[in-house]
């Protein structure tokens, strides 16, 4: 399961295998990018984290220093079914 799915789960959403998830409309909590970093770098080293942070920066999830730990929030749009272009 991705984290993704855990969410969708923890939210109660539908999903199925053709559903998308937009990282970009999930907001996580700081001390949950602060676990995956630690994480990371343990399997990839420190010096890797700068492509974890840029693939952050450009695809999220987003950060958001208002909620609390281990929380996340979603906005409208995080789930969709697959485009025409992604469907194949």
């Amino acid at each position: 399961m991705t984290f993704y799915e855990g969410v969708a789960r923890e939210f109660s959403l539908d999903f199925n295998e053709k559903t998308c998830f937009d990282c970009r409309k999930i907001m996580i909590a700081p001390d949950i990018l602060k676990r995956w970093s630690e994480e990371f770098a343990k399997q990839y080293g420190k010096m890797a984290l700068n492509e974890l942070y840029c693939m952050i920066l450009q695809s999220g999830p987003k950060v958001d220093e208002t909620l609390n730990e281990r929380e996340v929030r979603l906005q409208k749009g995080f789930l969709s079914e697959p485009t025409q272009e992604h469907a194949a």
